[in-house]
């Protein structure tokens, strides 16, 4: 108990002086494929799944991927904002196409463009 309370009062002073705005992250597909790159890497880092086959960090990527999508469309951020779950399925899954390196952005963009609302355009 007395280590949580210790390591609290140090981090303290870091939290303060970072303010960390999320919506950055959620501006384009782009910009979100760059924080799942980075999520992935991370967990890559702390847990098993450094070890494991090519196959297995794809899958968690998408996972991120998809997950990131979901969070800024809960939270109304950036090109998630008012999304229906299909459509936050769709942007997810071109995020993780992104962030594992299948497709570039531009690709991607077109992909998403076959899936548009009629009322868009």
């Amino acid at each position: 108990m007395f280590i949580i309370f210790v390591a609290t009062v140090l981090t303290l002073p870091i939290l303060q002086v970072t303010n960390i705005d999320l919506d950055q992250y959620f501006i384009t597909i782009g910009a979100l494929a760059g924080a799942v790159v980075t999520v992935t890497e991370f967990f890559k880092g702390i847990t098993f799944i450094g070890s494991s086959p090519s196959w297995v960090k794809q899958v968690i990527s998408w996972i991120v991927a998809i997950a990131g999508a979901f969070v800024g469309n809960y939270f109304d951020l950036g090109v998630f904002a008012d999304l229906n779950t299909t459509y936050t399925i769709i942007y997810g899954f071109a995020v993780g196409l992104i962030a594992n390196g299948i497709f570039d952005f531009a690709l991607v963009q077109a992909f998403l463009n076959l899936f548009k609302k009629k009322s868009e355009s």
